[in-house]
C-alpha cells in the first residue's frame, strides 16, 4: 500500500491512527478530533481502503465477481 501526496498533517493523523488498538477506540478518537481534522482522518480512512483494494486487484487475473455482473446485464 502506498499514499502519495500526504501532508505532515495527515502522516499525523494516520500515525495516531496506526495506534489504536479497537474499532471502538477508533471511534472515540475520530470524535475527540475538531471536524475539519474529523473529516481529513475519515478521508485517509477511506484512502486506506480504496488503496488496498487496488492492491488486490493487481494481483488478479480473473475478475469473477465483474464476469457475473455483465452475465447478468447480457440477460
Amino acid at each position: 500500500m502506498f499514499l502519495q501526496g500526504l501532508t505532515e498533517e495527515d502522516v499525523k493523523i494516520l500515525d495516531a491512527m496506526w495506534a489504536i488498538d479497537s474499532s471502538e477506540d477508533l471511534q472515540a478518537y475520530l470524535k475527540s478530533l475538531p471536524a475539519r481534522k474529523r473529516q481529513k482522518a475519515l478521508t485517509l480512512l477511506e484512502m486506506i481502503k480504496l488503496s488496498s483494494i487496488d492492491d488486490v486487484v493487481e494481483t488478479m487475473d480473473t475478475y469473477p465477481e465483474a464476469e457475473m455482473m455483465i452475465r447478468n446485464i447480457m440477460h
